[in-house]
């Protein structure tokens, strides 16, 4: 039996299930071949993105065949398909949210690690200090920046007063 012979009606994909479940594996490829494109469909819909989508699919594929022994056949096959596809991909999604927050806990740690300005060797400072005003494209003298950073005042950007030009 083909895919689409499988794909055609709940009850022939609820024999090829059966078939499946009895260690045929013309039955299993069948059955992933019956499911993939709506689970594809799904996984892109939900995730927005292709691979994700395609590494979803292959996940979702895997979790179905290994799991189907606890299709109980209250509901139809794709029912039940659909409805691990869906736990598959909000797993994913989540795990994905974990690591995006997890990435914000590690900067926040690395900042804080950060040497400050004075934990730099006086010649170290003034280097960096030739490179930013290099990148900058400003032509000052770097112990004028160095003693006007050391006494300038932390004051927001947003409550200086502008000067006209």
């Amino acid at each position: 039996m083909d895919a689409m012979e499988a794909g055609s009606s709940p009850t022939d994909l609820s024999l090829v299930v059966q078939r499946a479940l009895g260690g045929d594996r013309e039955a299993i490829n069948a059955l992933v071949k019956a499911l993939q494109g709506d689970i594809y469909g799904l996984s892109l819909r939900m995730l927005a993105n292709r691979e994700e989508a395609e590494d979803a699919t292959q996940e979702i594929l895997v979790r179905i065949v290994t799991r189907l022994s606890q299709f109980d056949g209250r509901s139809s096959v794709r029912t039940w398909a659909y409805r691990v596809a869906v736990n598959t991909i909000l797993d994913v999604k989540k795990s994905a949210a974990e690591r995006f927050h997890m990435s914000f806990e590690r900067l926040a740690e690395s900042l804080s690690e950060v040497p400050s300005q004075q934990a730099l060797p006086e010649s170290e400072q003034s280097l960096l200090l030739e490179e930013v005003v290099t990148e900058v494209g400003l032509e000052i003298h770097s112990e004028q920046v160095l003693v006007s950073l050391s006494t300038a005042p932390c004051t927001p950007v947003s409550s200086r007063k502008r000067s006209s030009p």
